[in-house]
């Protein structure tokens, strides 16, 4: 009987070795040394965690062939990207590795060919000790003292997270492009920051033109409750979910001061600032503010040559004459149909009627 007991833990044991296992703690890392790298290969195992589990940071999968470093939560369901390297310059997915500069002591990503794309230069940086996350999902080189040399936190994408702050240097700006598996990458038309009279904007600015779409354009600084020429220009999200602007921007999330709850404010790639929660035992997110409540009010969502319709759904529609420049990407607008340098074709002009032109009339009537 005893033979048979140590026969079957035996069997046990070995076929227990050969299941697949979910990522641990154990298997992350909780820092890495000077001179320490990730390759995109173990993308899947070889991580950095936040001490409290809650961030992770590592390489990110865009496609099957495209790779970023990225910062996440990772406990969200799905992996909700919060800040990232680069994403004007993804990676390959083979040969890439991040790696802490022996030399310099910057963190260096390099592609498939080793060249670089993407440091954090720092003038502290030859003393850089190591890399940590932190539980704020701050992404920090630090010294052999814990001091901060380098931190992402100074160089957002578009999610601003509790407790960072956004000044006059740093802006969020939209993502853009969706990925084959959905995600998306690269950057997009929108961003939140400080105008020239120190007011906390959001902009639209496809590269033809640009504009800014909150708070409303049609009113000035004193009906909107805003304040300028306040220098001081800095904003911040606390972990209640209660954001204060230096211009007098203020709001609340819809559960303000629920306890324990995790928050991002996201400029999303429609153009709309959300503040999201995260509720832990789903791991999805919902929305607890948002910045406009209907989406034809945002500045360029449908593109040119489109009209945003409120009714029945919100929803796009190319102008007469006009097709989709991009199927999967209204902010691409709409491209005319017809010859537009033929003088000789007859030309019929039509009404638009019930529609406002942003930016060009002269008063937030309708027509």
């Amino acid at each position: 009987m005893g033979r048979s007991f140590i026969l079957v833990l035996l069997i046990t044991v070995g076929f227990s070795l050969l299941l697949p296992s979910p990522l641990s703690a154990a298997a992350a890392r909780d820092s890495l040394p000077r001179g320490a790298s990730i390759a995109v290969e173990d993308y899947t195992t070889d991580v950095l965690r936040s001490p409290d589990g809650t961030f992770a940071c590592g390489f990110y999968r865009g496609s099957p062939t495209v790779f970023t470093f990225s910062v996440w939560f990772a406990r969200a369901k799905g992996r909700t990207v919060v800040w990232t390297a680069d994403r004007a310059r993804p990676v390959h997915s083979k040969g890439s590795r991040l790696t802490l500069d022996k030399r310099r002591g910057a963190l260096v990503l390099t592609d498939y060919d080793g060249a670089p794309v993407w440091n954090s230069s720092s003038a502290g940086a030859p003393a850089a000790s190591c890399v940590r996350l932190r539980d704020t999902g701050n992404l920090v080189v630090e010294d052999a003292g814990g001091k901060a040399l380098w931190q992402s936190f100074d160089y957002p994408t578009d999610t601003l997270l509790p407790t960072q702050r956004l000044t006059a240097a740093t802006h969020l700006v939209s993502s853009a492009h969706v990925g084959s598996d959905g995600r998306l990458l690269a950057s997009g038309y929108y961003s939140l920051g400080f105008s020239d009279y120190a007011m906390l904007s959001l902009f639209y600015d496809n590269g033809n033109f640009s504009s800014i779409y909150w708070p409303n354009p049609y009113r000035n600084y004193v009906a909107n409750n805003r304040r300028i020429y306040n220098f001081s220009r800095e904003a911040a999200m606390d972990a209640r979910g209660e954001f204060f602007s230096s211009d007098n921007a203020h709001f609340q999330a819809a559960d303000f001061a629920a306890a324990g709850v995790r928050r991002r404010l996201t400029l999303d790639a429609d153009g709309n600032l959300r503040a999201y929660s995260l509720d832990a035992a789903t791991g999805k997110w919902a929305v607890s503010w948002m910045a406009f409540g209907h989406p034809c009010i945002i500045h360029g969502v449908c593109g040119a040559n489109a009209v945003c319709l409120y009714a029945p759904v919100p929803s796009c529609a190319c102008a007469p004459g006009h097709e989709r420049a991009d199927p999967r990407d209204w902010s691409r607008g709409c491209i005319p149909t017809f010859r537009q340098h033929d003088c000789g074709a007859p030309t019929k002009l039509m009404a638009l009627p019930h529609s406002d032109f942003w930016g060009y009339d002269l008063n937030d009537g309708h027509c």
